[in-house]
């Protein structure tokens, strides 16, 4: 579920950010669940991830950098693993094979 998320929310890792420019957030928290009583083991191993979208306000404090306040806005996701074991080996392999049509050519010297 990391890699997962990486592609759909990575980008590049900035060096500074303009805070003027910051008004949405999104936050992703990987969270154990912890093992109670009445639920099977799988349940109890399964860890969740929310994913929550925060509106950002700068408000003014009294230092150089503003307080940021967030607040909860539109759909969030709760995400949670579902698979207890590795796939086929086979069948990965066939999964994440890259076509001979998509691969680059290499161009003629």
């Amino acid at each position: 579920s990391k890699s997962l998320l990486l592609d759909f929310f990575g980008a590049g890792k900035p060096d500074q950010v303009m805070l003027s420019g910051l008004d949405q957030v999104v936050v992703c928290t990987a969270v154990d669940q912890l093992p109670t009583a009445g639920k099977s083991s799988s349940e109890e191993l399964s860890a969740k991830i929310h994913v929550r979208r925060y509106r950002l306000q700068m408000k003014k404090s009294g230092s150089k950098l503003p307080r940021a306040e967030m607040e909860e806005i539109g759909p969030h996701m709760n995400l949670s693993l579902d698979r207890t074991k590795d796939p086929d080996k086979d069948r990965w392999k066939m999964a994440i094979k890259t076509p001979k049509a998509a691969k680059p050519k290499k161009a003629p010297e």
